[in-house]
């Protein structure tokens, strides 16, 4: 089964990546419903993360641990953090999993740290 990798953070907006992790761990909507999707939260660190909502999340690996294979998936919803310095090391990663063909959702202000 392919992973979706959600990054959490804290003040992550938990409202927006709710369709695609609804809909690809489900497999409703998918050309062949078996292939759905595993959900795993990945963070900069494995702390306790507080969402926009006051939704507390703790993260299961860390980022930079990924080790994706093919048809994995990295989303990385909007936050109010993603243009401070700490995230630098994030981006990093992010630069690499591309590079290395992995699939990258941003929304919101995950779209500025990813441009």
């Amino acid at each position: 089964m392919p992973t979706l990798y959600l990054f959490v953070t804290d003040t992550l907006a938990d409202w927006e990546p709710g369709h695609v992790i609804a809909e690809l761990r489900s497999g409703r909507y998918l050309k062949d419903p078996s292939s759905r999707y595993d959900v795993v939260l990945c963070g900069s660190t494995l702390h306790r993360i507080t969402t926009m909502g006051g939704i507390p999340l703790v993260p299961e690996v860390l980022v930079e641990d990924i080790r994706p294979r093919e048809r994995d998936v990295l989303v990385l919803p909007g936050a109010d953090t993603w243009l401070e310095t700490e995230k630098e090391p994030v981006m990093e990663t992010v630069r690499d999993l591309l590079e290395n063909g992995t699939v990258v959702a941003a929304i919101c202000g995950a779209t500025l740290a990813l441009a």
